[in-house]
This record gives C-alpha cells, structure tokens and sequence, in this order.
C-alpha cells in the first residue's frame, strides 16, 4: 500500500470537513461515558479482540442509535454483528 503525499492528505481531509459541513457526517463528541461503555463492551466479547478505538466507535453507534455499521475491519464487524448491527464490510477486509 502507497503513502499518501501531503497534498493528497490536505485534499482529503478538506474533503471531510467539507462532508461534515454538508451534514453527510455527523460528528458525535466522546463522552466520559463513552470511554467507560467501550471498556465494559471489550470485557463482554472475551472471543474478539476489539481495539479501543473500534469499541468506541461501536459504544457511539449503540448510544446514537445507529442500526447499520459499515466497516472494513473484520474484527470490528465481528463485534457489531454480535451486538446485534447490521454490518457492511467494504475494501480490503
């Protein structure tokens, strides 16, 4: 896999805030609860090796309430299937 130059990371990340301005993403702040939902969520699924950052995004999901996940991790997909999400994987899973 190529890096991406510095060029394509500005264009990319305007990209992104531009998708956030036109309300396609919606930025959802963390929350102290957040923090301590996606460490009790890592302890609930001994059989997945949930990362931090996936089990946060998973405790958001849950909290907002969202119904459909789309991922390209396995291991995060894992977890929200078993959390009841419907899961799209997509990319190089």
């Amino acid at each position: 896999m190529e890096l991406l130059t510095a060029s394509e990371v500005q264009q990319l990340f305007a990209r992104f805030k531009q998708d956030i301005e036109d309300a396609h993403l919606i930025h959802y702040p963390i929350e102290s609860r957040h923090i301590l939902n996606a460490s009790l969520m890592i302890e609930s699924l001994p059989s997945v090796p949930l990362r931090t950052l996936d089990a946060l995004h998973l405790t958001i999901a849950n909290d907002i309430p969202v119904e459909i996940i789309a991922t390209a991790e396995k291991v995060m997909g894992q977890a929200a299937q078993l959390l009841d999400f419907e899961v799209v994987l997509f990319g190089e899973c």
